[in-house]
């Protein structure tokens, strides 16, 4: 990955639109640049500005959000950051920016947007911000933590992990290698191989609580349960057949009881048939009727028709006499009526000439009222006017005083404070030199700290050399004291052995032990063969041995030798404590070697603690030096400072007071220009109040002249209207003539209805009694023609009743029944017919099925003795099949045990295989906390890290190697060549040996952690200032070597060497309002 562009705008110090092209043959031609420039000027915001457009986040600042955005730059309303890069996979761009609310300086902050695109094409990849990041991880191979330490370069978390504990290294390399997943295998593959193991448990449980039948008892039960099953069968035809032959004797009598049934039924239907006879008698007569009811229902219409014609015709004849009166009356009415509409039209025709004449004096005062009313409101208005005129005068003189007022306060405040006018111009200069005494008053301050922290790391460091002194002191006087008790024990030793070694005074003793023994054996051997030595004869071979000597054969045996067992004993007593005191000095040798190995310890410790305690003292006479330069660069500061404010009047400048100064001095030119402001404004107010009040007084003469004027045309206009009044006073009072023309056109619209409905009421009634009267002819002829019809049918209905056999029209009428009562007898009469056919075929079909049965004879036997027969054989077969179901399930269950432990010898068999892989996985790299593999892959990654740093090293100097410490895995010691091969410690290293190692680390580090990615730009924020030349000038060699794989190197420093080293440089430049500017190759600029 290889930085090829980058813009930013409005970042910290950096205001406006910045780009750097790093493509610029000034950058590819030397390999490494520098961005200088003073503390504070804005150069780490370069690699903030790279982390933003590539993460969105900054190692300072950590991720920018909605909520939170403490980078851009201060009375601005937008930001940007834009990184162009290329990869192996192609040439990308990535985008970030944030901007406020309407992009004001005083807007709400809004959500950051964040897109990756390709360069070349301009296609948009990815827009949003999670995703961004996953696609950048994507193309780049690295997240923001792996950028971090591969391409960007921090010394302050290089240096933690040089100081860092071993348990602290560990989470640190997990971080930059990614081998925290090992610890998660290790606790998984732990955590696998027991629940296997548990599971391999479980099973051998299940198996174990399998039990199968023996092979003999399963054949005895196959064979029980055929016998019961061909004896089940036998059963169940013996069943079949007694179920038969019971089936058939209740069949029979069934048959003879339904038989019986059957006649009783049809003896109960005889006597219901003779109680239903007169009911039958009686629905024979209703049929009869029946016939007849079509006749009977004519004549009876005919009958009430004619009833009904005659009394309406009656009805008719009484209503006559009452509908002619009506008519006469309704004739008076008319009369009536037509009069008064006569009366009231020759009162409306003498009222119109009047009526007429008032109209038009009406509109007259009414076309005269609205200008009257016009001049009326048009004379308020001016009234008004002039008023509002009045007032207006008066509060434009009230402010013209009230201004003149503050304008003489203003010009003599700004007389007063004359001096103050000078701010305007130079306190942009003046807050420059107050940043630059607070920024010397900070490191002052801060030198002072560390001043004070070096000269307690001094004090510790003495304390802790002096404490070391007297421990080496003490150490000394034991080893004297163990060496002076060793000589005293050594010539102990060498009197009590009279100058032989121990190894003969043992091998002395040794042998005086064998003597005596063989001694005490002889002697033994002597007094056991008394008898023998009896038969011993002079001269004569002993049988024994066959020596012909025989000094024992008389009884003088010898006594035990005193001289030589004292010479045992004393030689025992001289031995053991020759051993004794043999112990005592190796012990006493070992007290020695462990005071001479704590002696060195301390020693080395004691040389460890002055070459701290040299460190921290040159530490301090440097910090001392540093102070006293800062101190004589403050007050020469001060100094220039108060040469330029003591015109304000300010006379005292301290650290402490210089914020309040400032303050001052800027509250001061902002008094004065807000005050310059004022007058400016109150001079413009009282120009135009002043032509604001000629104004207000020539509209005041012009309301006044119109006023006048329309008060005499409202005069004019008074007199008419009076005139015209008393005319129309005259001629109807104070009657509108529109309502009396409408009151008297009313009266005779009423009057026409009148008559109308009067008409209408005398026509209604003569043509009422005109229908009555034809009604009545017309009802005469009808009742004279159905007469005659009404005789006929009646005779013809006596004739049909005769054939009929009714002897009259009475007899008929009674013969008739409703309706629902004839059909209810209709249907009892059926329905004994039916039952009367139902019992007699079924009474047939009995018979016939019972002398089938009769015939078939299939027992001879009595139910209640084939019942007994049936019951034994259902219980016996009951029997059978619970033994034949015992046996079954025996077998089943025999059967699924078996393929039950098949299938779990198959499962043990697998799980056991299993088990087996885990548990060696877990004999490899298995642990409960991850420990094992972790460790075992940490020391790899270690290891190789040490190689790589230790390449960067050789580079640089050649007199320190690194080393991992075989006791601690993950302990560093550095290998010093120039004092023999020491190792030392890293904790021991000085600030610029600590910077080297460090810096070594870190592209050993880097190196690591882009082990999959091809890194073609580095970017170091290093402390160059803790190098003298020489080493600097190994580090920068080193760097530079770098661009022969093709890297560009970029170093953040202040440090003045690095201008003279380093050709190609970024100058990061202070401006004014804490503001900076860029310069250098392929910069440019956009306000």
């Amino acid at each position: 990955m290889q930085i090829r562009q980058l813009r930013l705008k409005n970042l910290n110090s950096l205001v406006g639109e910045w780009e750097i092209d790093l493509t610029h043959p000034d950058y590819a031609s030397s390999g490494i640049f520098a961005i200088t420039g003073p503390t504070g000027a804005g150069k780490s915001t370069i690699l903030d500005a790279l982390c933003l457009a590539l993460y969105g986040t900054t190692p300072r600042l950590g991720k920018i959000t909605q909520a939170d955005n403490e980078i851009m730059s201060r009375q601005t309303g937008e930001c940007f950051a834009e990184a162009t890069f290329v990869t192996a996979a192609g040439r990308y761009r990535c985008h970030w920016s944030q901007h406020r609310a309407r992009r004001k300086p005083d807007g709400k902050l809004q959500a950051p947007k964040h897109e990756l695109a390709e360069a070349d094409s301009g296609r948009i990849m990815e827009s949003k911000q999670r995703g961004v990041a996953e696609q950048i991880e994507t193309v780049t191979g690295m997240d923001f933590d792996r950028f971090t330490r591969s391409m960007l370069l921090a010394q302050g978390g290089f240096a933690a992990f040089l100081q860092a504990d071993p348990d602290q290294r560990a989470p640190i390399l997990e971080q930059i290698t990614g081998t925290g997943i090992y610890s998660l295998i290790s606790i998984k593959v732990h955590q696998r191989r027991g629940a296997e193991q548990r599971q391999l448990e479980n099973l051998e449980r299940q198996l174990t609580g399998i039990r199968l039948l023996p092979q003999e008892e399963e054949e005895q039960l196959q064979k029980e349960l055929t016998a019961g099953q061909e004896r089940e069968k036998e059963l169940a035809e013996q069943i079949g057949v007694g179920n038969r032959a019971i089936g058939w004797l209740d069949n029979l009598a069934r048959l003879a009881q339904e038989l019986a049934q059957n006649s009783r039924r049809q003896e109960e239907l005889q006597q219901r048939r003779q109680a239903f006879a007169p009911q039958f008698t009686k629905l024979q007569r209703a049929n009869q009727a029946l016939e007849l009811a079509g006749a009977h229902a004519a004549l009876a219409a005919l009958r009430q028709a004619q009833q009904a014609d005659r009394d309406n015709r009656e009805s008719c004849r009484r209503a006559l006499p009452a509908l002619e009166a009506g008519c006469h009356q309704a004739q008076n009415e008319l009369e009536q009526a037509e009069q008064q509409r006569q009366e009231r039209k020759n009162n409306l025709q003498a009222a119109q000439p009047l009526l007429r004449q008032a109209r038009e004096l009406d509109l007259q005062l009414r076309e005269l009222a609205k200008p009257l009313k016009t001049t009326t409101e048009a004379i308020e208005e001016l009234q008004r006017r002039l008023c509002e005129l009045a007032e207006d005068q008066k509060s434009t003189e009230l402010k013209q005083q009230t201004a003149n007022t503050k304008l003489q306060e203003v010009d003599r405040e700004l007389t007063d404070t004359a001096a103050d006018q000078q701010l305007v111009e130079h306190l942009a200069a003046i807050e420059e030199r107050f940043s630059d005494f607070a920024e010397l008053s900070r490191r002052r301050q801060e030198h002072r700290q560390r001043l004070d922290e070096a000269q307690k790391r001094q004090q510790a460091a003495e304390q802790t050399w002096q404490r070391q002194q007297q421990q080496v002191q003490k150490n000394r006087r034991d080893l004297q004291q163990a060496e002076q008790e060793l000589a005293s024990k050594g010539e102990k030793l060498q009197q009590l052995l009279a100058g032989k070694e121990l190894t003969a005074w043992r091998r002395e003793l040794l042998t005086l032990k064998e003597a005596a023994v063989r001694r005490e054996r002889f002697l033994e051997s002597t007094h056991s063969m008394e008898q023998a030595r009896g038969q011993l004869r002079p001269q004569e071979p002993c049988p024994l041995c066959g020596s012909r000597s025989h000094p024992f054969a008389n009884g003088e045996i010898p006594d035990p030798d005193p001289q030589a067992t004292a010479a045992c004993e004393r030689v025992t007593k001289l031995v053991d404590t020759a051993e004794e005191l043999e112990k005592a000095l190796q012990r006493q040798r070992e007290a020695m070697a462990g005071c001479k190995d704590a002696l060195n310890r301390r020693e080395r410790e004691s040389q460890s603690a002055r070459y701290q305690l040299d460190n921290a003292q040159q530490t301090v006479t440097r910090l001392l030096e540093e102070l006293r330069d800062l101190e004589t660069s403050l007050q020469q500061q001060r100094d220039r400072l108060l040469a330029r404010i003591a015109p304000y009047g300010i006379k005292e400048l301290t650290p402490t007071t210089w914020e309040q100064a400032r303050r001052r001095l800027t509250e001061r030119r902002d008094r004065w220009q807000t005050r310059q402001q004022e007058k400016n404004d109150l001079t413009q107010q009282l120009a135009g109040l002043k032509l604001r009040g000629e104004h207000l007084a020539e509209q005041h003469r012009q309301v006044l002249a119109e006023r006048h004027k329309q008060q005499e045309h409202e005069q004019q206009l008074q007199q008419q209207r009076r005139q015209l009044s008393q005319k129309r006073q005259q001629l109807l009072g104070e009657q509108d003539p529109e309502r009396e023309e409408q009151r008297l056109q009313h009266a005779l619209e009423a009057a026409e209805k009148q008559v109308e409905l009067a008409r209408q009421a005398l026509a209604t009634a003569r043509q009422e009694q005109e229908k009555v009267q034809t009604r009545s002819r017309e009802l005469a002829q009808a009742i004279d023609q159905r007469a005659k019809l009404l005789a006929q049918s009646e005779a013809e209905f006596k004739k049909r009743l005769a054939a009929a056999d009714f002897a009259d029209e009475a007899e008929y009428l009674a013969a008739n029944l409703p309706e629902d009562q004839r059909r209810r007898l209709q249907r009892q009469a059926q329905q004994l017919a039916d039952e009367e056919a139902a019992l007699s075929a079924g009474h047939q079909e009995k018979s016939r099925q019972l002398q089938e049965l009769q015939a078939q004879q299939i027992t001879t036997a009595d139910k209640e003795e084939l019942q007994a027969q049936l019951a034994t054989l259902e219980e016996q077969r009951r029997t059978v099949q619970e033994q034949i179901g015992a046996l079954k399930q025996k077998l089943e269950d025999n059967r699924q045990l078996r393929r039950q432990q098949e299938q779990q010898v198959q499962l043990l068999e697998a799980q056991r295989q299993e088990c087996a892989r885990w548990e060696l996985l877990h004999e490899l790299i298995g642990s409960a906390d991850g420990k094992k593999f972790r460790n075992f892959a940490q020391g790899l990654t270690f290891e190789v890290m040490v190689g790589q740093a230790n390449h960067q090293l050789k580079k640089m100097t050649d007199r320190y190697l690194l080393l991992r410490d075989p006791a601690r895995p993950l302990e560093l010691n550095v290998v010093d060549n120039y004092q023999a091969g020491e190792i030392r410690p890293t904790r021991n290293l000085s600030g610029g040996e600590s910077f080297l190692v460090s810096l070594a680390l870190a592209l050993g580090l880097s190196r690591m952690a882009s082990r999959n990615v091809q890194v073609d730009s580095l970017f170091l924020d290093e402390g160059f200032g803790t190098l003298d030349d020489e080493a600097l000038d190994s580090a920068l060699e080193t760097l530079a070597g770098l661009q022969q794989d093709g890297k560009l190197i970029g170093i953040i420093s202040h440090v003045p060497a690095l201008k003279e080293r380093i050709a190609t440089r970024i100058r990061v430049v202070p401006q004014t309002g804490g503001r900076s500017s860029l310069s250098g190759p392929g910069i440019t600029h956009q306000p």
